[in-house]
């Protein structure tokens, strides 16, 4: 058999190319000396090896990172890409050779894949042992129906995707980053099952990526020293919304940290989904991806915050890359971005039984109590409120646990801890101070839940557990029998606050007992007017355990009952 193929390329790039014609020639000799012959001529095409890959979220569903975005800076509706740029490393300088505009597919029926890009590597030119190297970020503000080049300066940082669309960070990320500074070796293992998180005998230990994640301050870029407990605090600050933006304490003078860590992991097909396996930089297919280090600030340009990975594991042919974004702090990767117009859904529930009788200008205290029975290492809640109706002026959390945006009708609080606290269903978990600023109807909700609103085990892993509280009507034909009560803070040591609001005038009596049922103290007995009241339970020399209190109400239509119960440590 002879073969002859004379290799004529004739065009310089795409797949597909022809690659000139190959003739084969047979000659087959027969039993009785007669031989069959013959030939065949054939067109070849030759193909360029493909880099391919999708831009994700890291979380269960992978999910597709939502571009484009419309913004609503400057009354203008721009779109906002991702872009992905292929450089070779030629050990000198690295060669721009290709932009992607990533952006996804929402119709199922379409045959290209979500989020997904494409690079053809040039072997003939660049040979087949070329190193290449890739960047990623948020295209940013764009005045153009197509994409324009990436370095146009239109794109602000601030109208990016991923400047304004952080998120998913709550308390309890707070606990796992506390439980992963107190050395938990094996977090991916039972009882906590952070499957996504390596081992802390890594080095980053957790693995980088995950490192990178708990490291929310960026104290220690080389992974050496260790995250602390000051991470653990900044998550839960910036949860509660007391932080714009993470620091950024370890790229020289730099001050704001950036909103996403970024990381790389070849597959062998697309799509392929490979959470929760944890990130290990020793692993060929773990491709770290590095930010710019720059101050991650409104004004600055969105080209200003490319992620540069280290160079690509390519193997010469066919590749697949998947992107991971994933947001600083969000150590439980539960986050899933919302898109465009969308708003995510909280998974936990707030429903409304009772209603209080107010009159305008009244303070009162709204309980939020969970529906069942709970040992609770993290609660995170965050609620719109209407601040048209009312004002809220305080909450039992401590002024670094919670944040209130009036402007905004914002109210949100956090706390966290590794010993956890029981609670007993219908128990008061938080208590808001509001004052009543306008008329309220009787079916008006005052308080609608977030999506951040989430109550964690002392593993750091999301309890089902569902939020009740009461509504509020300035309406005096209303027939109000609720009498409401709860103390804070719960856990205490020195001292209680016990808060109740009277549905009207009466006598009132308040005592303390043990979970014996023996009487400890009376707190109040004489008559009250209706509306909140407060008195202070001073410990002494009460020993630690559960005590419950007891309050009762003779009023002048009907009588009231409450008993709470409340946690002495010491």
């Amino acid at each position: 058999v002879d073969v002859i193929w004379d290799n004529v390329r004739e065009f310089p790039k795409r797949a597909l190319n022809p690659g000139g014609h190959l003739t084969v020639f047979a000659v087959i000799p027969g039993l009785d000396d007669e031989a069959c012959e013959g030939f065949y001529d054939m067109p070849i095409y030759k193909q360029y090896p493909t880099l391919e890959g999708q831009i994700k979220y890291w979380n269960l569903p992978e999910t597709y990172m939502p571009t484009p975005y419309a913004t609503d800076d400057y009354q203008t509706i721009p779109f906002d890409y991702f872009y992905v740029i292929l450089y070779l490393d030629d050990m000198q300088a690295l060669i721009p050779l290709d932009t992607a505009f990533v952006q996804p597919r929402l119709m199922e029926d379409l045959e290209e894949l979500m989020s997904y890009f494409d690079f053809e590597l040039n072997t003939e030119m660049y040979g087949c042992d070329a190193q290449y190297v890739m960047k990623v970020w948020d295209g940013g503000l764009l005045y153009h129906t197509t994409p324009p080049p990436p370095d146009e300066e239109t794109k602000l940082g601030g109208s990016t995707y991923t400047y304004n669309n952080w998120g998913g960070v709550n308390a309890t990320d707070a606990l796992a980053i506390q439980l992963m500074v107190g050395g938990v070796n094996d977090i991916n293992g039972a009882p906590w099952n952070y499957n996504w998180v390596g081992v802390n005998t890594l080095s980053p230990y957790y693995g980088y990526y995950s490192y990178r994640i708990a490291d929310v301050n960026t104290s220690d870029l080389f992974g050496t020293t260790g995250i602390t407990a000051l991470d653990a605090l900044t998550a839960k600050y910036r949860a509660v919304g007391l932080l714009g933006s993470y620091p950024h304490n370890g790229a020289g003078n730099n001050q704001f940290s950036p909103n996403f860590r970024v990381t790389g992991r070849m597959v062998d097909s697309l799509p392929e989904i490979t959470f929760p396996m944890p990130f290990d930089s020793l692993n060929v297919p773990d491709v770290p991806f590095t930010h710019s280090g720059t101050d991650y600030m409104y004004f600055s340009y969105a080209i200003d915050h490319q992620y540069t990975s280290a160079p690509l594991p390519w193997e010469g042919a066919a590749n697949y890359i998947n992107l991971y974004y994933e947001a600083i702090g969000d150590v439980n990767a539960s986050y899933v971005p919302p898109g465009s117009g969308l708003k995510a859904e909280p998974t936990v529930t707030l429903t409304y039984e009772g209603m209080f009788s107010a009159y305008v200008g009244e303070e009162l205290t709204i309980p939020v109590n969970v529906d069942r029975d709970a040992e609770v290492g993290a609660i995170t809640l965050s609620f719109n409120y209407r601040n048209d109706l009312i004002e809220v002026l305080g909450t039992n959390f401590g002024d670094d646990d919670m944040f209130i945006n009036h402007e905004e009708g914002v109210l949100n609080m956090a706390w966290f801890s590794t010993d956890g606290v029981e609670y007993a269903a219908d128990e008061t978990v938080a208590q808001i101070k509001i004052r009543v600023l306008a008329e309220i109807p009787a079916d008006v909700e005052l308080f609608e839940l977030n999506l951040n609103t989430e109550l964690a085990d002392v593993t750091a892993n999301p309890i089902d557990v569902d939020l009740k509280t009461i509504g509020v009507s300035t309406d005096k034909g209303l027939n109000v029998t609720e009498l409401v009560a709860g103390n804070y803070p719960n856990p205490f040591n020195n001292a209680t606050t016990i808060s109740y609001t009277l549905p009207e005038s009466g006598s009132v009596k308040v005592d303390v007992y043990n979970n014996m049922g023996m009487l400890i103290a009376t707190l109040v007995d004489e008559v009250q007017d209706s509306g909140v009241q407060e008195v202070v339970f001073n410990t002494g020399d009460t020993q630690a355990g559960v005590y419950f209190y007891h309050i009762t109400v003779e009023g002048e239509m009907n009588t009231y009952s409450a008993v709470k119960r409340m946690i002495v440590v010491n």
